[in-house]
């Protein structure tokens, strides 16, 4: 249904990062993106923004003081 269009929402785990080629999708919301590597973010930040669309990326992690200091 999503990739028809029928729905505007699709919820995932980090199985997008294996080749997920939706070009209608302009939005990812990574949930506690301090568990990842950087190159695991670019690989899921690379699933939007694969047509003429403008494309978002959140990254969600925990209060500040939570993380080390080179977060």
């Amino acid at each position: 249904d999503f990739i028809e269009g029928n729905t505007d929402v699709l919820v995932a785990t980090t199985i997008v990062e294996n080749g997920l080629d939706i070009p209608n999708a302009n939005t990812i919301i990574i949930n506690e993106a301090q568990n990842f590597g950087l190159s695991d973010l670019h690989q899921l930040r690379g699933r939007v923004g694969r047509s003429n669309r403008k494309a978002f990326c959140y990254l969600l992690c925990p209060s500040m003081h939570l993380l080390a200091p080179d977060a």
